[in-house]
């Protein structure tokens, strides 16, 4: 069975917050030690659900608890408040409905438990953010030792970004999130036998969302190219496979930061892009900027920012890389029930995006 692992993101921030003072603090490998807070969130500028996530964490290496019963609010310079709504596994989320954020405009979050601790952010405001000029990619082969110790071609799309530079000193920080969306076919043997037959099943093709080593961080300081025209940034490396037997369409969310929130993401990008990932070890001397209003001195993990977000979308052919095979071309054990029933695949639906190539 193919899987895609859709794992919640979670931020792994440490405060210590005293007045305007912030102190790195460490985490203990013990699973025994207390548990700590963890609580992460976003607001946009885009017409979206912000989703909010509120946690426990007893030691480096995973959150212990859900918390379930909180009252989580996002209060705007504006006046205008969002009230988030549980949805699961301590996730917490607003009406697609409610009014996007505004550039310009002050966010904080204040999160409330039921045993009456409230915790809040510092105060982040959304910065405007410029257009994504082009989204291109480069196709590679990479040496690589393969598990036999033999060396072998890795196949790799490496995808860039271009933007122009703006005399805007708030458009200095970027983060950009990456992923992916492919196209699977059941199998064509199968529905040639159809076609002759009228015997057995329809077979049709599902989109499916591929998340690209979901966790990676990719952070940018353009303060020192003043006086530059435009600026390159490679933001993404993919695995070439069957995921790329036809469409492959690249998804790229390009994001402002305050100075602060930039501070952040680039001291979590140093450490989960050198360790192997976000959800394999916790940064524990990173910190944030959630506290205790009652209590400043506990240790509060997480991270709550605003940003103002530009999309674009770049759409790789077969030929483009190689060419590679579907599974379903010839049928074997591993993906017989997805090459029957592509639904069987996590993330993927029915029925062509209206932005596909047709």
């Amino acid at each position: 069975m193919i899987e895609v692992r859709n794992i919640g993101l979670y931020l792994f921030g440490i405060i210590l917050i005293t007045s305007s003072c912030i102190e790195t603090i460490e985490l203990s490998n013990d699973a025994s030690v207390k548990q700590y807070i963890a609580i992460n969130g976003q607001i946009t500028n885009h017409s979206e659900s912000y989703v909010v996530t509120v946690a426990k964490s007893g030691n480096t290496s995973s959150y212990s608890d859900k918390i379930l019963d909180a009252k989580v609010e996002i209060f705007g310079s504006n006046g205008y408040t969002y009230e988030l709504n549980p949805v699961n596994n301590g996730r917490y989320e607003t009406d697609k409905n409610e009014p996007p954020g505004v550039i310009g405009a002050s966010y904080f979050l204040v999160v409330t438990l039921q045993n009456g601790d409230i915790y809040q952010s510092s105060t982040e405001q959304i910065h405007s953010v410029s257009p994504i000029e082009e989204v291109t990619f480069e196709y590679v082969k990479e040496p690589e030792l393969n598990e036999l110790l033999n060396i072998v071609d890795k196949k790799r799309v490496k995808i860039s970004v271009l933007n122009n530079m703006h005399d805007n000193p708030t458009e200095l920080f970027y983060k950009w999130d990456v992923t992916g969306e492919y196209e699977f076919r059941e199998s064509e043997a199968l529905t040639d036998i159809y076609r002759f037959t009228n015997v057995g099943p329809v077979l049709l093709t599902c989109f499916v969302e591929d998340l690209i080593h979901l966790g990676e961080v990719h952070v940018f300081d353009a303060t020192d190219l003043t006086g530059q025209s435009q600026f390159s940034r490679e933001i993404k490396s993919i695995d070439v496979d069957y995921k790329f037997a036809f469409n492959y369409c690249v998804h790229v969310r390009q994001q402002s930061l305050t100075q602060e929130a930039y501070q952040f993401w680039d001291k979590v990008e140093g450490a989960v892009n050198t360790d192997g990932g976000l959800f394999e070890k916790t940064p524990g001397n990173i910190t944030g900027n959630i506290y205790n209003v009652n209590d400043p001195n506990e240790k509060v993990l997480g991270y709550f920012y605003a940003s103002a977000v530009v999309e674009k979308k770049l759409f790789i052919s077969p030929d483009d890389v190689g060419n590679p095979v579907s599974p379903c071309y010839v049928i074997d054990d591993d993906f017989t029930a997805e090459c029957m029933e592509c639904l069987e695949i996590e993330n993927s639906r029915r029925g062509i995006p209206d932005y596909w190539p047709r």
